[in-house]
């Protein structure tokens, strides 16, 4: 009996054949009292039989010798009949006990379940009290989520109001910065007009007299537009720029910038946006053109290889700013280098024996190669550079070149290696992208003030130019630097 229910259903049916048997023990009783009825009646007659025949007979028979008559034998029969009826009553009485004992087992049994059940009960009860107080909890979450959320919106649109005063912020920094790089530029001219002019009067003063009488012939107009600082370059003889390889060009006119100069995508742009800005001192005369013999003499290594390694040829810079070695790549293939200090850049360096360089990153420091005077390959310091390998010029990439770095990065290709096919050939296969450019990524991650000020004291002329950037894709400018780096990319330390 797994439950009340069942225990109750079995009890009840127990009792109802406890009821049934009890009914039959009745109707059985009342069969035997009207069988004994009966049995005294057929007794009676029979007497009166006997009495009969004996007076009929004049004589009483003894009773030892009566006949035995039937209703004898029917009253035996009762008799037996009913000893098997007793004995079915106490059957029946046993049965009954049975039931009893098994009624009071499953009282017993139900007690125990009405327990069970009450303590089911309680832990059910138990349970919906803890779901109450779970559902309660999550409404709380719910309402607390919601009140997050709206927090959240709130923080987001705090963030995006505060970034928009910080572009405003930087527009309005650069547009400061933009008018503070004019108004040094045109200092800058200006001190060299002086500077030009008094070079000029200290001339005149040597002049012959009869020289020094015709200069007042001139009219102020004109020598204002002689000495126009556009057109001016600093008087440096000729034997001082054969003897110390060193240049000053004015790179802030257009018309100044190389022709092969393009420039770079701005989805190789988007590479520098997580790179920290190199701020430069702005004292340092940065814009100073060496030749390749010139920082040989001064810093140390060899005059042709791209990376010069700096060992035991280390000159007294080298050893005091612990430099061991030097990029030196030229401008006119790698359109891409960084043209202003600071700048990040790409050089196309992979061919040949250079094939697997960079792959693992190196540091240099950089000098970048202008065409000067006479065609003269002159470098300019740009900073301390992490070179590392990035991915090959796509075609299109490629095709945004000019025909002059195509064709020189073509014929360099063959030489360096030693492809027998032509020159067009090669470069067609540059076109069609069976062949593809390497190119190594350029960060500048420091700058040597130290090493700008020492090679700027070696040269002979003090006032330089400060040349302008590469044209770029977009209208967006480099922020003016300074020695130290920003922890946050676009945030200018100063």
């Amino acid at each position: 009996m797994d439950s009340p229910v069942d225990g109750e259903r079995f009890l009840s049916e127990v009792l109802s054949k406890l009821s049934q048997s009890i009914a039959e023990g009745a109707r059985l009783k009342q069969e035997i009292v009207a069988l004994r009825r009966e049995r005294d009646e057929h007794d009676a007659q029979a007497r009166v039989f006997v009495e009969h025949a004996a007076t009929l007979m004049g004589a009483r028979p003894s009773e030892e010798k009566q006949p035995k008559s039937p209703c004898i034998l029917v009253n035996r029969l009762l008799s037996d009949e009913l000893g098997v009826v007793k004995t079915d009553v106490k059957t029946l009485q046993d049965q009954n006990d049975l039931l009893r004992q098994e009624i009071d087992a499953v009282r017993k049994e139900n007690v125990e379940k009405t327990a069970e059940l009450a303590s089911r009960d309680n832990s059910i009860r138990t349970l919906r009290q803890q779901l109450d107080s779970t559902e309660r909890l999550l409404r709380t979450a719910e309402i607390s989520s919601e009140m997050l959320r709206k927090a959240s919106d709130d923080m987001i649109g705090s963030i995006k109001k505060l970034e928009e005063e910080k572009v405003t912020l930087q527009e309005e920094n650069q547009r400061l910065k933009d008018d503070d790089r004019i108004l040094r530029t045109k200092e800058e001219k200006r001190a060299l007009f002086q500077s030009t002019l008094e070079n000029l009067q200290n001339s005149v003063r040597k002049f012959p007299q009869t020289h020094h009488n015709l200069i007042p012939a001139a009219s102020a107009e004109n020598v204002g537009r002689k000495l126009s600082p556009r057109r001016s370059v600093p008087v440096m003889p000729k034997k001082e720029l054969s003897e110390d390889h060193v240049s000053f060009m004015d790179l802030t006119e257009t018309s100044n910038q190389p022709a092969y100069v393009s420039s770079i995508p701005k989805t190789r742009q988007k590479k520098f946006d997580s790179f920290p800005s190199v701020l430069i001192d702005d004292d340092c005369n940065n814009s100073a053109m060496f030749s390749r013999k010139f920082l040989s003499e001064h810093i140390g290594g060899s005059c042709q290889p791209l990376v010069v390694r700096i060992t035991n040829s280390q000159r007294e810079i080298a050893e005091r700013l612990n430099i061991k070695s030097l990029l030196c790549p030229n401008l006119d293939l790698n359109p891409w280098c960084p043209m202003v200090p600071g700048d990040h850049g790409y050089m196309f360096v992979g061919l040949g024996t250079e094939k697997n360089i960079f792959e693992t990153p190196e540091i240099h420091q950089l000098f970048v190669g202008f065409e000067g005077p006479k065609r003269q390959k002159l470098f300019r310091y740009m900073g301390v550079y992490k070179a590392s390998r990035t991915d090959p010029l796509s075609i299109q990439e490629w095709n945004a070149l000019t025909n002059h770095v195509k064709d020189g990065y073509a014929s360099l290709t063959k030489g360096r290696t030693a492809d027998p096919r032509d020159v067009e050939v090669i470069r067609a296969d540059y076109d069609n992208g069976k062949l593809h450019v390497p190119c190594v990524l350029l960060q500048c991650t420091d700058y040597s003030d130290e090493l700008a000020r020492s090679l700027s004291q070696r040269v002979k002329v003090t006032k330089v130019l400060s040349p302008t950037k590469r044209p770029r894709e977009d209208d967006e400018h480099v922020p003016s630097r300074k020695r130290h780096l920003s922890s946050n990319p676009g945030v200018i330390n100063g």
